[in-house]
């Protein structure tokens, strides 16, 4: 997208809104780093590493990395960004890959909240996912339905960075496409039961 043509839309279309006076629309972007950057160079915007080279960097640079995003999505007018991805890293999911930040759930959970912060910073509210991790699963959610049948020990490793980000006040979470059997047979976007699981958290 080009950065000039995008800050003119989203403020045509905001104008818009207040002209029909409901709230402020919510403006999003996807934007984790490395291979999910949808704002491209080309358009005139400054990428970031991916995840897992974030992570390499250490947590400072993923609380920069978070505040460059987040200015960048504020000089056009967007204001959430569905990132960062708390899944964990598997080298049998190359799906992920190096969207994630790291196989351990506590640099997860370190680097992720960092990169959250430094969006926060700059105004734009980030967006966790994929809740309860997808580190586990080894096809494309939007293609395929994937299950996952994790033990106890192994789930409460990958939920871990979620409740730890919510703990630190991350404000919104994005649910995975895939069934867990933790929370039956229905894909955990539609699943009551995980929603009732994450306002215990």
């Amino acid at each position: 997208a080009n950065r000039t043509k995008t800050k003119e839309l989203i403020t045509f279309l905001q104008q818009e809104a207040k002209r029909l006076k409901i709230l402020p629309l919510i403006v999003t972007v996807d934007w984790e780093g490395g291979i999910v950057s949808r704002p491209t160079e080309t358009g005139g915007f400054h990428s970031i590493p991916s995840p897992w080279a974030l992570a390499r960097a250490g947590r400072d640079t993923c609380y920069r990395a978070g505040m460059l995003v987040g200015y960048q999505m504020a000089s056009v007018g967007a204001n959430m960004n569905f990132a960062p991805s708390l899944d964990l890293f598997d080298p049998n999911n190359q799906i992920l890959a190096t969207r994630c930040f790291a196989a351990d759930e506590h640099v997860v959970a370190e680097m992720g909240i960092a990169f959250a912060n430094g969006l926060m910073s700059q105004g734009a509210l980030p967006v966790i996912k994929h809740f309860p991790g997808l580190g586990l699963g080894k096809h494309d959610t939007h293609l395929t339905n994937v299950g996952i049948d994790a033990d106890a020990k192994l789930f409460a490793k990958h939920v871990y960075p979620f409740k730890e980000a919510l703990r630190a006040g991350i404000p919104c979470i994005m649910p995975t496409h895939a069934c867990f059997k933790q929370f039956g047979a229905e894909p955990i976007t539609t699943s009551k039961q995980a929603v009732t699981y994450l306002r215990a958290c």
